[in-house]
């Protein structure tokens, strides 16, 4: 029987403190995409992105 509930990714947990204005500007950015991701996932999108920008993950 499989198990129920997320299944593995090969991540790990990195926990971060935002300063109010910089959770207010995550919070406006995750209500200008159409799917409303969860702040965890407004932050993986933007840290994903910057890091393309940058040449630090491929496009």
């Amino acid at each position: 029987m499989a198990k129920a509930g997320r299944p593995r990714v090969n991540s790990e947990a990195v926990n971060v403190r935002l300063l109010e204005e910089v959770k207010t500007a995550l919070d406006a950015y995750r209500k200008d995409q159409v799917d409303l991701p969860t702040r965890p996932e407004g932050v993986r999108r933007l840290i994903v992105e910057a890091l393309k920008e940058k040449g630090y993950l491929p496009k």
